[in-house]
C-alpha cells in the first residue's frame, strides 16, 4: 500500500475483480473518511479529500460473504510519503534506536512540546514530552534494554503519528558488564592512565571509559554497568612524594628495571603503603550510560589535604583482585600460583614496554640534538660567508 496526501493506493492478492473493500482513513485532526472501493486487476484506490490533511491510520475490511462478518485485511498507522499535507503539523520521518528516537516534524514551531508514547514488546509503555528544536527535530531517550514496538506522537491534542516501529539496532538488551573486566588506573604525567593496559586482553578496551577529574575527584563513565574500587591518602605521607604525584619519581623508578615493581605490586616502592581502601562504588545510569564518581573527601579528612591514590574498574559482583589486597589474596590459596606467574609475566611485559618507550625517547632526543647542531653549523657558516662578502664589497682603506 502507498499513501500520499491525495491518495491511498492498495494492491491485493486472492481477491476477485469486482469485489468491494471498505477503507477507513483517519487524519491527524481526528476526522475520518470512509470509502467503498472496487478491486480491478488486484488494484484499488481511495482519493483523499480535500488532500491537505495528514493521514495517520488506514483500516481495510473485506466481506466476501454477506452472511459472515467482514475480514480485517489491514489496520495500521501510516504516514504520507509526501508529508506534510498542507500547513498542518506532521511527522515526516522517525529514526528508532534502542536508546533513542529522533522525530522529524514539519509545521510545528520551535520550542513546542510533543506528547510521545512508546509501547514496548513486553507491553510496558513510557510517556515523554520532548521539545521541538529549530530544525523541527525532537529526541526521546529510551531505556535501551527494551524493544520499542509502537510509537504515538501527539501535538495540541491531535495524533500526528501512530505506527508500529522497530529499533534499527535491535534487539535491545540490557547492557552487561564484560566478563573479566579488571583495569586499574594510576596517575602519571598529570593524567589517569590504565595501569594494566597490556594485561586486559581483547575483552575490554580502556578507551570505552571516559575519565574526568584529578587527584581530588574522578568521574568514570562507560556504556555498561561496572563498579569502582579505590583508595585515598593524605597529600603528604612519611615525608615523601610518590611516583603517582611526581613525574621525576616515576621516571627514576622506571629507568631501573630491577626496581620496576609498580605494576605487579603497587606497594613495592611504598607508593601505596599508607593508602586507605574504600568500599567499591557502583556506577548508576546517567544519560544513556553508566557513571560513578569517587572522591577523596570520603576518607574522613579535609578534601584539600587528601587525594586519590588509585582506582580500579571491575564488574559489580567482583570484590577481590584490588591493588591493596591482590598479593595477599594470592598467598592465601595455593590454587592462585598460576596467577602469581601471570603477574610476573605482566610485570616483565610492562618493563619491556617501558624500556622500548625510553629507547624511543632517547633516540628522538638524540635526533633533535643532531638536527639542532647541524642547523647551528649551517647558520654559523652562512654568517661567516656573509661577513666575507661584506669585506669584499667594502674593502678597508689602505
Amino acid at each position: 500500500m502507498e499513501v500520499t496526501c491525495e491518495e491511498v493506493s492498495i494492491e491485493t492478492t486472492n481477491i476477485p475483480d469486482g469485489s468491494t473493500l471498505q477503507v477507513e482513513v483517519t487524519y491527524g485532526n481526528g476526522t475520518t473518511q470512509t470509502e467503498d472501493v472496487t478491486v480491478t486487476d488486484n488494484q484499488a484506490s481511495v482519493t483523499l479529500e480535500p488532500g491537505d490533511l495528514n493521514p495517520i491510520h488506514v483500516k481495510i475490511t473485506y466481506q466476501p460473504d454477506p452472511n459472515e462478518p467482514p475480514v480485517l485485511l489491514y489496520d495500521m498507522g501510516v504516514m504520507a510519503s509526501d508529508a506534510p499535507c498542507g500547513d498542518n503539523p506532521a511527522v515526516v520521518d522517525v529514526d528508532v534506536r534502542c536508546d533513542c528516537i529522533t522525530i522529524q516534524t514539519e509545521n510545528i514551531p520551535s520550542g513546542s512540546v510533543l506528547n510521545v508514547t512508546v509501547i514496548f514488546e513486553d507491553d510496558s509503555e513510557e510517556t515523554y514530552t520532548p521539545e521541538v528544536d529549530e530544525d523541527g527535530l525532537a529526541e526521546v531517550d529510551l531505556p535501551g534494554d527494551r524493544n520499542p514496538s509502537r510509537l504515538i506522537v501527539m501535538f495540541n491534542g491531535d495524533t500526528i503519528f501512530d505506527e508500529f516501529v522497530e529499533a534499527a539496532d535491535g534487539p535491545c538488551t540490557k547492557p552487561v558488564c564484560p566478563p573479566g573486566l579488571n583495569i586499574a588506573y594510576t596517575r602519571k604525567y598529570g593524567e589517569w592512565w590504565p595501569d594494566t593496559y597490556d594485561d586486559i586482553g581483547e575483552e575490554v578496551d580502556p578507551d570505552v571509559f571516559s575519565i574526568e577529574g584529578g587527584k581530588k575527584e574522578v568521574t568514570i563513565c562507560a556504556p555498561f554497568p561496572f563498579a569502582v574500587s579505590y583508595a585515598t591518602r593524605k597529600k603528604r605521607h612519611n615525608g615523601r612524594h610518590c611516583w603517582g604525584d611526581e613525574k621525576d619519581h616515576h621516571d627514576k623508578k622506571h629507568r631501573d628495571r630491577k626496581q620496576n615493581k609498580h605494576h605487579g605490586d603497587p606497594t613495592s616502592c611504598d607508593c601505596f603503603k599508607d593508602c586507605k581502601e574504600h568500599k567499591p562504588v557502583a556506577a548508576e545510569p546517567v544519560d544513556g550510560q553508566f557513571c560513578a564518581t569517587i572522591s577523596c573527601v570520603n576518607d574522613g579528612t579535609r578534601k584539600k589535604e587528601s587525594k586519590i591514590c588509585w582506582f580500579r574498574v571491575h564488574c559489580p559482583d567482583e570484590n577481590g583482585n584490588n591493588h591493596k589486597n591482590s598479593d595477599n589474596n594470592l598467598n592465601n590459596d595455593s590454587t592462585h600460583e598460576d596467577k602469581k606467574k601471570e603477574l610476573k609475566a605482566r610485570e616483565k611485559k610492562k618493563e619491556e614496554r617501558e624500556e622500548r618507550k625510553e629507547k624511543k625517547e632517547e633516540k628522538e632526543e638524540k635526533e633533535k640534538k643532531e638536527e639542532k647542531e647541524k642547523k647551528e653549523k649551517k647558520e654559523k657558516k652562512e654568517r661567516k660567508e656573509d661577513s666575507e662578502d661584506s669585506e669584499d664589497e667594502y674593502p678597508h682603506a689602505c
